[in-house]
């Protein structure tokens, strides 16, 4: 995951606004099998992610313990997936591929975390922090799942 951000305090109080866009790339396979077929899939996705996250430090000092949430917004520029199954007879085994969208090219979800930041001077600080997201297809009969993707992201502020 790569990206840029920005945070902007609300007022004087322990909460600030984040949002951010960025890139990231992953990829999913699966099989299983029961006496004479097997299934499985194959997904490869490069996505954006933009978030927009409510973000509370409770405790200000060099070092911040904070948490966070709010909603994302991704979509999948790449969007590859393989769902198939097998027919085994005999010796021979057939290839069935199964035209069906596993995962939506937009999904809106939830994102929660925490995390903390050690400052290094007035302008710059390094954090490092950890998000459980919940993404949500926005076309449930053009998908046929949701994702759930824990994110661990460290940074230095310039």
């Amino acid at each position: 995951y790569f990206g840029l951000y920005m945070s902007l305090p609300i007022y004087s109080s322990n909460f600030s606004l984040y949002s951010s866009i960025g890139f990231f790339k992953s990829s999913y396979s699966s099989s299983i099998s029961n006496n004479d077929n097997d299934a499985g899939i194959l997904i490869k996705n490069y996505s954006l992610l933009a978030p927009v996250i409510l973000k509370y430090a409770p405790l200000k000092g060099r070092i911040t313990p904070y948490l966070n949430m709010g909603v994302n917004y991704l979509y999948n520029l790449k969007n590859e997936n393989i769902l198939y199954k097998t027919l085994e007879s005999g010796s021979a085994v057939q290839f069935e591929y199964l035209d069906y969208q596993v995962l939506a090219d937009h999904e809106i979800g939830c994102t929660v975390g925490a995390g903390f930041q050690y400052e290094i001077d007035l302008r710059r600080v390094i954090f490092i922090e950890v998000n459980f997201n919940r993404e949500f297809s926005t076309n449930q009969r053009q998908s046929m799942c949701n994702r759930n993707l824990i994110q661990l992201t460290s940074g230095i502020n310039l």
